[in-house]
């Protein structure tokens, strides 16, 4: 309520915050989002502006992709295969294995995700991606509160190590993908997995966004 009786805060505070804090993004690039005051609506709230609409567009394209029951199934499904081709690979029937629990599900639960998620060039290009992950997510509270890089130094490392990280996914992506070939409309392939980082890495790309940006909100995601 605070914020929406508010004149000069908003909801999307937070997502700038994100934006400028957890994704790298560039000042310009998240200045295109505040200067688009239509909303998220398919009916604009205010006229637009002369860049256009983004966050109706961003969210169309979050919404049609991931909320949809077909690229829910599509995700699950996928998911679903992999992670029971990994129990069946490293657990055969009839015999017994003493693990740590946690430790495989943080290993590969999270890779089956990602791969179900973000396809399989991701990992590919970066062996230690999982625990890059993991390491950035232990810091995401200092980090989006703009905690000064001297007091909490390990923390905006372990930033820069994953956000590398997808600036060299994102390259080897664009270079090895065929976007006018028979996966450029497929609901699942390598390269970007599901059809919604397919989808929103065009749409980033299209809007001009820089290489760091788009890599911030790809792996953000």
């Amino acid at each position: 309520s605070v914020l929406k009786n508010s004149g000069s805060l908003s909801s999307d505070e937070l997502i700038f915050m994100v934006l400028a804090q957890l994704d790298s993004a560039a000042q310009q690039d998240i200045d295109q989002f505040r200067a688009d005051k239509s909303g998220r609506s398919h009916i604009p709230l205010n006229p637009v502006g002369p860049g256009g609409r983004i966050w109706e567009q961003n969210h169309r394209i979050f919404t049609d992709n991931l909320t949809t029951t077909k690229s829910v199934s599509v995700l699950v499904g996928k998911f679903l295969e992999l992670f029971t081709a990994t129990l069946q690979e490293q657990f055969p029937v009839g015999q017994t294995k003493t693990l740590q629990l946690y430790s495989f599900l943080k290993q590969e639960m999270a890779r089956c995700a990602i791969v179900a998620l973000s396809g399989e060039e991701i990992l590919k290009q970066n062996p230690g991606f999982i625990d890059a992950m993991w390491e950035f997510d232990s810091y995401v509270y200092p980090i989006i509160f703009g905690v000064p890089r001297f007091l909490y130094p390990k923390a905006y490392a372990s930033r820069d190590v994953y956000h590398m990280m997808g600036e060299r996914f994102l390259t080897a992506a664009w270079d090895k993908f065929d976007w006018d070939g028979p996966d450029a409309d497929a609901d699942w392939e390598p390269i970007f997995g599901t059809r919604f980082h397919r989808t929103h890495s065009k749409f980033l790309k299209e809007r001009g966004f820089a290489l760091k940006t788009r890599s911030g909100m790809h792996i953000g995601t």
